[in-house]
């Protein structure tokens, strides 16, 4: 950290005013071991900003701050000092003389408290009266005159380290908050897919089962027969029984989408059973289909491929994220001109291994090259705020590394992107195996 000193006042740091002699001015190596006044070129600690009234010493400051390893520059009075803090870099600490000409320790403290950027810098005031005075500029430390240059060094440096401490705590939190924030804002966007998607199907299913009002004039019409009537009660239940499992589907998937939320901080915890990866498939592209709709023609290949070992949940919501990803790749209002694709294969690896290929693809804007390493990421998110948060990729990855498998992405500006899933068969094979 970069350190710029304010050095207000101290025309009696080492000695009385009127007694400052070249020689008494000097401070010896023996008074401040270990630190170099001449020679050599220490690593800086920071800027010091040096506010005194008394040229003498600023004179005689200056090797001994510079030799601790500080760049200083310096200030005549408090005026002065607040010109140079509003017009320079900010200082890290300041260390006030509290009596000055022109302006004073007690009013430059206050003009500095009252402005938000310049209070935070901590002061080290020095007084001739003892520290009850200083105690009343709120000084983080108080030396009395004359000061003996270690002290004055040690105070500086534990100054600067408490305040290194505050700020780097001030930092943790807020960031720790931020991440909250982010956390909060993914769990919402994860969940409002499938919200969306239940929703609309509770919506229907509550009209349905609306009695149908009676029609003015109904008396001059046809009578319906019972037998007709009965129909047509029961194709209304069963589409309410059908909008209602689908709800089912979509309270399981949030549900389910609390817990794959975790998996940033908890990989690998999930119950797996034999999997039907077309059926997922399926139920992915029903919640996702709101979103499709208006925006592609949705194109299935899904060859007969085998069984594996997975967490429903968690395969359920990679392949739902990989589809919504697609769909907002494209615009709305030309879905006739543009295509998601979802395919299923079996693919060899190394030493004979073969893997199940789910791929997704979507011809819209493509991927940027320089955001393509960053896009498994948490957080990270090129979507406007409050359209996601960077959550759903980075699960997806987690989930599909949790099964052995890897994910997959190839894209070009302008051209789509291609995501590829790769599960592995092997293991699908071994776990059927036990259980039979």
């Amino acid at each position: 950290m970069i350190y710029q000193i304010a050095f207000c006042g101290l025309a009696d740091l080492f000695g009385a005013i009127g007694v400052w002699t070249g020689e008494a001015a000097m401070i010896s190596q023996s008074e401040v071991p270990g630190i170099s006044l001449r020679g050599g070129s220490p690593v800086p600690k920071g800027r010091v900003l040096v506010v005194e009234d008394a040229e003498i010493v600023r004179e005689s400051l200056g090797p001994l701050l510079e030799g601790d390893g500080y760049d200083v520059a310096f200030a005549e009075n408090g005026r002065d000092a607040l010109r140079r803090l509003y017009t320079e870099s900010l200082p890290d600490v300041i260390l006030l003389d509290l009596r000055m000409p022109v302006m004073d320790g007690w009013e430059f403290r206050t003009i500095q408290k009252e402005d938000p950027r310049l209070g935070v810098i901590p002061v080290v005031a020095i007084s001739a009266d003892g520290s009850a005075q200083a105690a009343a500029i709120s000084a983080h430390a108080y030396l009395r005159k004359p000061v003996d240059g270690k002290e004055l060094l040690a105070t500086l440096q534990r100054v600067l380290a408490e305040d290194k401490r505050q700020w780097s705590a001030h930092l943790d939190e807020t960031e720790r908050l931020t991440s909250l924030g982010r956390m909060a804002a993914g769990v919402g966007h994860e969940i409002n897919n499938p919200l969306a998607f239940l929703m609309l199907n509770l919506v229907q299913s509550i009209e349905e089962l609306r009695p149908i009002p009676p029609v003015p004039g109904a008396s001059l019409l046809p009578v319906t027969s019972p037998e007709a009537e009965l129909r047509e009660i029961k194709a209304r239940m069963a589409s309410v029984a059908s909008m209602l499992a689908d709800c089912q589907v979509g309270g399981e998937r949030i549900r389910e989408t609390v817990s794959n939320l975790q998996r940033l901080s908890r990989p690998g915890i999930d119950d797996r059973c034999r999997l039907d990866v077309v059926a997922l498939i399926e139920q992915s592209v029903s919640m996702a289909w709101t979103h499709i709709r208006h925006r592609a023609r949705l194109i299935r290949n899904l060859g007969t491929v085998p069984p594996i070992q997975g967490n429903p949940a968690a395969l359920g919501q990679v392949f739902l994220n990989l589809l919504i990803n697609a769909a907002q790749a494209i615009s709305e209002g030309d879905a006739e001109h543009n295509e998601i694709r979802i395919s299923t294969s079996v693919e060899s690896g190394e030493d004979h291994a073969e893997f199940l290929v789910v791929e997704v693809s979507d011809s819209g804007q493509g991927i940027a090259p320089e955001i393509l390493p960053h896009l498994f990421e948490p957080f990270f998110t090129t979507k406007a705020v409050g359209q996601g948060t960077g959550l759903g990729l980075s699960i997806s990855h987690q989930a599909v590394l949790d099964h052995g498998g890897r994910i997959t992405v190839d894209s070009r500006l302008g051209r789509g992107a291609v995501f590829r899933v790769f599960l592995p068969v092997d293991a699908a094979a071994d776990g059927a195996a036990e259980k039979a």
